[in-house]
């Protein structure tokens, strides 16, 4: 979470670098992406460190501006949801919960989800250096380990601590297994198969 100026300005680095961003006057201009993530960013920084009523004012312009681009591109991401680091890949539809945390240097594609699940508020809680690849959903009060990467068209939900998600890969190829309940043991895995773990909460 920004909470000083050394910190406002360290994200907006390691969000340029992590999008791979040049900095050109072409780019600070025309690149829409990287102009919502550095407007995202001083809205953080306006919200956090707010000391005066000008500051007062302030973010409610930024979030006025965000709101407007955030409509243009079809990306709606709230204050404080990722770390630094953060990679907005395309343009498109990708919806993230205020209650979601991701930590530093996540790349999320387009068509994504990141939602509370049913009548809760528990919205999903992620590590660092993820990756979410195109149409995955993830809801509920699912936590997920650092170094993770979500497949495309994957749903992950989870309520249950019992409950155990088995992401599979096998060469270039990703598969999909069925969060099952533990019972005396756990689903039966291919042995070729390079399988993460993830309890689910």
């Amino acid at each position: 979470m920004i909470s000083s100026r050394e910190d406002y300005l360290a994200y907006l680095e390691a969000d340029r670098l992590n999008l791979g961003c040049s900095k050109t006057i072409k780019n600070y201009l025309f690149h829409d992406i990287w102009r919502y993530q550095r407007l995202l960013r001083r809205l953080e920084y306006q919200k956090n460190c707010r000391r005066s009523r000008l500051d007062s004012v302030l973010e409610l312009w930024f979030r006025f501006r965000l709101s407007r681009l955030s409509r243009d591109i079809g990306v709606c991401i709230k204050p404080n949801n990722f770390g630094p680091g953060l990679a907005v890949v395309h343009e498109g539809t990708i919806r993230v919960h205020k209650d979601a945390r991701i930590g530093v240097n996540c790349r999320i594609h387009v068509d994504v989800n990141i939602g509370a699940s049913g009548d809760t508020d528990d919205a999903p809680q992620l590590g660092n250096n993820v990756y979410i690849a195109p149409g995955a959903k993830i809801f509920g009060g699912i936590r997920l380990a650092d170094g993770i990467a979500v497949g495309p068209t994957l749903w992950s939900t989870g309520r249950s601590a019992s409950r155990i998600l088995r992401l599979a890969a096998y060469r270039r190829k990703r598969f999909r297994i069925k969060a099952r309940e533990r019972r005396g043991g756990s689903p039966k895995i291919p042995i070729w198969a390079s399988c993460i773990e993830l309890c689910i909460s």
